[in-house]
């Protein structure tokens, strides 16, 4: 074989090789180039996505501000654990809501119990009744799913006391995914009146004692010596005179009406817990 035809030979060979060599990588680039232009269009897209939300972050941000206004208003939230520590410490949360200062005995009552999703406790201890009551609303009202199963209130036989003792059974319900304990907050509620203690004795035996009420007239210890229309003359053991007018006050009461023709002077007094009239006739001197 001749130089020019082996030539020729090789020279074929590595054109073929070239042309074989620059066809698969221009395959392969194709198919390179196909993947690209997916992942771009993948991109762009979530490009797009992204710039609409970055667009809208603030909106967003307002409504998830709504939506957290909206969870802590919610009348009534359930815990997603509870334990005896967790619930002690609620209820001095709620008696810093309250401001008030009440002891009592707190316990767990009994073991837990199984398939249910709450825990059971006893508090016992002595209180105003002004302030039970206080406690019980709270307790049944504040955000915290607490129900009050039992509640016992005796006087320990004090008639007169403003105290009560008490002893309460309640059950903290929990779920999983529900509040955390720590994010609960006070919640503004209608309080109830209770002016007076209930087991308080309103009725008495024995009239009560001037001394209770000692900054004004006892009735006992003065004379009726005059009348007009709208005033009454008394006067005391001390010999002072005392002029006073419809609707003035004296022990446990007031003067309620003056009656000039038959001489007398009518008071409205609440010495026994009933309110009565108590009349004074107007005595004539010589």
């Amino acid at each position: 074989m001749t130089n020019t035809r082996r030539n020729t030979v090789v020279l074929s060979s590595l054109l073929m090789v070239i042309v074989i060599s620059t066809l698969l990588y221009t395959r392969h680039l194709t198919k390179q180039s196909k993947h690209y232009k997916k992942q771009n269009a993948r991109f762009s897209g979530e490009i797009i996505v992204l710039d609409d939300q970055i667009s809208n972050i603030d909106s967003l941000k307002r409504q998830y501000a709504i939506q957290q206004e909206m969870i802590a208003q919610q009348s009534k939230l359930i815990l997603n654990e509870d334990s005896p520590t967790i619930t002690f410490n609620y209820l001095l949360d709620v008696l810093t809501w309250m401001g008030r200062d009440i002891n009592f005995d707190f316990a767990i009552s009994g073991k837990p119990q199984k398939n249910v999703q709450w825990n059971e406790y006893v508090i016992s201890g002595k209180s105003h009744f002004a302030s039970l009551v206080e406690l019980v609303n709270n307790i049944e009202h504040q955000r915290s799913l607490i129900t009050v199963e039992e509640l016992s209130i005796g006087n320990d036989n004090i008639a007169f006391s403003d105290s009560v003792s008490f002893s309460m059974v309640f059950r903290t319900h929990y779920k999983a995914g529900g509040s955390d304990p720590s994010s609960i907050t006070a919640k503004a509620i209608n309080g109830i009146q209770a002016n007076y203690m209930l087991f308080k004795s309103r009725i008495f035996e024995n009239a009560r004692s001037v001394s209770e009420d000692s900054r004004f007239i006892d009735l006992d210890k003065v004379v009726l010596i005059g009348l007009t229309d709208n005033r009454v003359f008394l006067r005391d053991s001390q010999g002072i005179i005392r002029i006073l007018s419809i609707g003035d006050r004296v022990a446990f009461g007031y003067l309620n009406a003056i009656n000039l023709n038959e001489g007398k002077a009518v008071f409205r007094v609440d010495t026994y817990g009933v309110p009565e009239d108590k009349t004074l006739f107007i005595r004539r001197t010589n």
